[in-house]
Formats: C-alpha cells, structure tokens, sequence
C-alpha cells in the first residue's frame, strides 16, 4: 500500500499517462507500429495508450501453446482486435525436435516463439510493455527509443518503461480496465506455464494450479530422453530415465554434477530472423 497522498497519485498517473502518450506520437512511424500485446497488465496499459493516441498500430499477440487458459479466454473475451500470431509449431513438439530450454544453457523458446518469424516485427517500429523494474537486465540495457542490435531492420518503443507496478494498477483501476482473473489469485507474472526462467516457487505453484500441463511437460521431456537415447547421445547417461530428468528439469532433486551442455540436450538459439 502507497505511503502517497490520493491527489499526488492522481497527478502523476496523468503526468505519466501524458508523457507515454506523446512519446508514443513523436516517434510513429510512416507505417503502423507493430505493437506486442500479451495479455499481462503491462500490455493492457500500453494497448489503451496507443488507441488514446490515435497512431496506426498493429497489435499482436505471439502464441506459445502454453499460456494459461484463463489468459487465452481474457484475451478472446475482451480483445478480439488482436492479431494472433501463430507459431510454425506447438511448443513442446519443438521442444522434442531441439531440446529443453534451461537457465543459463539455452533459452531458444523465447527467441523462437516472441521475437522470431511472424513474431518479430521485422521492417517495423516495435512497441513493447516492458519495464526497467522487471528485471536488472532491462533497468540497465533497456531505453524508452533503441535500435534493435540484432535485426537493423527494425527498432523498439518503451513507452512505459519507468512506470512502477503502482502506477500500472493505478492507472487499470483508474480507467476501469478489465484484467485476467489469475491476478485475483495471486499470480505476479502471466507467462509461460512453467517457465524454465522463472523461480523454482513460481513454477511450483503454476504446475499445482495447472497440473495438465505439469503432466505435458513430463510426457515431452521423457520423450526427447527416450529419441536422444536411441541415438545414443552422451549425456543420457547421466539420468535413469526420463522422468529422472524431468524430475531433475523441476528441480524436485539434484541437478548431475557432471552435467555439460552436450549435443542434444539443451536447443541452441537461431539468430536469424
């Protein structure tokens, strides 16, 4: 709860809502912005900034087959102005064609189903809902206007780069936003089920509350085992089985010390976009 006085959250709400919108203005292209929309409260904020703008703008949402329903069915509900981009395939049968993706080996998922392909935003102005206290990385990488490094073909937008977890309620609550129920749990984050790159307590709780996808997870990952063992990689030796890499995949018992990131286990990211 904020220490800060209800006409001092007032003004800065407008204050910041002002500022986003004019950034969002002065830097619109010729053609229309490509603008991520995820469904999580960042995107939300930013999606109405943009129509309150006024430029022309793209909204897309990136599928990666392993949101949560209750996101999807937010998202159908209340935003059916969005394009869905569909990947070339479901997560986890590219999961068995590359590997698992793992903190800190590879992180392949990411690439190939938010900043790849259709999802890229090639040729165009992107503009995303990050912000610089979601992580050290982007507080010290991230500007609110930066080229892409990797495709200069394109460049990113941060409008709301600065805005604080307060002021991102403050302003749904204030303009009567409708949200995802999964906040109402509880829930900070509403991203991958299961995401390898979150805490070991975020993805606890995201397999008891959806266990269906605990059970995927364990079913793809034995099944990548079992056709790297066939091949004979070297690294299924280390595990029993299967589900003794899964189990050690969740972190539920120790990871093997002998472990190396060896042909076969962990996907390698594409850069190419």
């Amino acid at each position: 709860m904020s220490n800060l006085s209800p006409e001092y959250r007032k003004s800065r709400l407008r204050e910041l809502e002002d500022k986003a919108m004019g950034t969002i203005e002065l830097h619109a292209p010729e053609v229309p912005y490509w603008v991520g929309f995820s469904g999580g409260k960042d995107s939300i904020v930013l999606k109405d900034l943009v129509l309150k703008s006024g430029v022309k703008a793209d909204l897309n949402y990136s599928m990666t087959t392993i949101d949560p329903p209750e996101l999807i069915r937010y998202i159908k509900k209340h935003h059916p102005d969005i394009n869905w981009n569909r990947p070339k395939a479901p997560f986890f049968h590219e999961m068995v064609r590359r590997g698992l993706p793992m903190r800190p080996h590879s992180r392949w998922c990411c690439h190939e189903y938010k900043e790849a392909g259709p999802n890229s935003g090639s040729n165009r102005r992107v503009m995303l809902g990050i912000r610089s206290s979601e992580s050290r990385t982007r507080k010290d990488n991230r500007k609110i206007f930066q080229p892409c490094y990797r495709n200069k073909s394109k460049d990113y937008l941060h409008p709301i780069l600065y805005w604080t977890d307060e002021d991102i309620w403050d302003y749904i609550h204030t303009h009567n936003l409708p949200y995802c129920s999964l906040y109402d749990e509880g829930f900070k984050r509403l991203g991958c089920v299961g995401c390898p790159f979150a805490s070991q307590k975020a993805r606890d709780r995201e397999f008891k509350r959806w266990p269906r996808f605990a059970y995927l997870w364990q079913k793809f990952i034995t099944r990548r085992y079992e056709l790297c063992k066939e091949e004979e990689k070297p690294w299924t030796e280390l595990f029993e089985s299967g589900e003794h890499l899964y189990l050690a995949w969740r972190g539920l018992i120790e990871w093997p010390k002998r472990i190396k990131e060896v042909d076969g286990l962990f996907g390698k990211i594409q850069t190419k976009q």
